[in-house]
Formats: structure tokens, C-alpha cells, sequence
């Protein structure tokens, strides 16, 4: 369930990568997409009058950040650009707090190329932000499951989790998701010491912090609402960001 949304009391912030930059930078709005564009790929199946949708995926946007620069006079505002620039600038995304709902972030990389409409007194700008990943992070959530359990995964979006696990004496491991059929099988001597790490996300599996290749028919899978997971023994560690569209 989304976390409750309460009334606001302090003016939108400006936090990006966990630093807190409302001393530089005052948010006057932020607008983002109710829905972010969602790119549709279709498969046209011969024989068939129709198409049939085979994949989707949400398209990255531009996300203008807009307020002014907290600074008076010429001297004020060049420090603070200064400080501001620096604080910005990643080679890399890194997670920006949505500004009026700070329950979630968004992993974005700073565009720059903007300019202030004026030098001093509080001048205006907007700050632009290339949105890679539209679907935004909520809370980290964790749960353990032994043999089947039912996870409540939160968000509106399917989230994909890290698995951790040490599999109990042995051929092989599996982990299932039982409500869409979908599981990873990890084939090893398995002697109830070694600790796998399956990265839904990253589509990658470990063992022992070694890569090590999953079973031919396995698919990584991502977990939506409420779902039934079930593995071949011991415990498995799920955790997940929620994701909400």
C-alpha cells in the first residue's frame, strides 16, 4: 500500500543523491508525467488479422526542475552557482527525490545547459534532469519465504528483486514464482554452505560471490502484487524496491 500521503508543512526540496540542496535552490514546481509515454513493440503473428503486443516499456523524458537560485546579489549568486554546479554535475544517474512527493525518487542524470533569466536577487532557472528510469523508487522491502509463501510486493509497477539464499545439500536450487510460472535453477554441489545471489534485475547469478550460469530454462522474473513464491528448500531472502508509476 502506497504510503499515506499527508499534508505538506515544509516547501518542496531538491535532493539529489541523498544531498540535500535546498541551501543553493528553492523548487517552485516540478512537473513530471501522470503516466510516463510508454513505448508499445507489437508482433504480427501471420494469418492473423491483427497485431499482438509483445513488450512494454516506459520511455525516458526530460524533467524540468524549476525555482530560483538562493542567492541576493552578484557576489551571492555566482558562490552559489558555483556550489550548486558542482553539487549537480554526475557522470552517472543517481536518485533524485521527487520534490512534492518525497516518499519517491527517480533515477535521473542532470542535462545543465540552462541559463538564469537574470544575476541577483533570487534569480530564476530551470534545472533540467533526463529521466532514464520513469518508473519511480518507493520504499526497500524484504521477505523470506521457506518452501511457498505469498509476497505483497507494493508499488503499481512489477519490481524486480535480489534473492539470497543458501541452498541446503544438493543437485541443484529453484526458486519459482508460482503465479506466473516463471523460475531460475541453479545447478551445483551444492553442501548446504554455499550462498547464492540471483539479481532479477541485472539478470545475474552468484554463488559464493563467483558468477555462475543458471539452468538453460530459467527466466528471471520480476514480482507484481500479491504472489506466490515457492523454493526447493531452505530460506530465501527477497529484497525489492517498490516501483510506481
Amino acid at each position: 500500500m502506497r504510503p499515506e500521503l499527508t499534508r505538506r508543512t515544509d516547501p518542496p526540496r531538491l535532493v539529489v543523491g541523498g544531498r540535500d540542496l535546498s541551501r543553493f535552490f528553492t523548487v517552485t514546481s516540478a512537473p513530471r508525467p501522470v503516466v510516463p509515454e510508454l513505448e508499445i513493440t507489437e508482433v504480427s503473428v501471420p494469418g492473423a488479422d491483427r497485431s499482438y503486443v509483445s513488450g512494454v516499456a516506459a520511455k525516458a523524458y526530460d524533467w524540468p526542475v524549476t525555482g530560483y537560485i538562493n542567492g541576493w546579489s552578484d557576489a551571492e549568486v555566482a558562490d552559489v552557482r558555483r556550489k550548486l554546479d558542482a553539487a549537480l554535475y554526475s557522470p552517472t544517474e543517481r536518485e533524485v527525490q521527487v520534490p512534492d512527493d518525497p516518499a519517491l525518487s527517480l533515477m535521473a542524470l542532470y542535462k545543465g545547459g540552462s541559463s538564469p533569466e537574470r544575476h541577483r536577487h533570487l534569480p530564476a532557472v530551470d534545472l533540467i534532469f533526463r529521466v532514464t528510469d520513469p518508473i519511480a523508487y518507493g520504499r526497500s522491502r524484504r521477505a523470506e519465504v521457506a518452501g511457498t509463501g505469498q509476497i505483497m510486493t507494493g508499488g503499481t509497477w512489477p519490481a524486480r528483486p535480489v534473492v539470497t539464499a543458501t541452498p541446503p545439500a544438493g543437485s541443484s536450487w529453484t526458486i519459482m514464482n508460482r503465479t506466473t510460472g516463471e523460475f531460475v535453477r541453479v545447478r551445483a554441489d551444492f553442501d548446504g554452505r554455499q550462498t547464492v545471489e540471483l539479481d532479477m534485475g541485472l539478470e545475474r547469478c552468484r554463488v559464493n560471490g563467483y558468477d555462475h550460469a543458471v539452468d538453460v530454462e530459467s527466466d528471471f522474473f520480476a514480482i507484481s502484487g500479491k504472489c506466490e513464491v515457492y523454493v526447493s528448500g531452505g530460506t530465501a531472502a527477497l529484497e525489492w524496491r517498490e516501483r510506481w508509476v
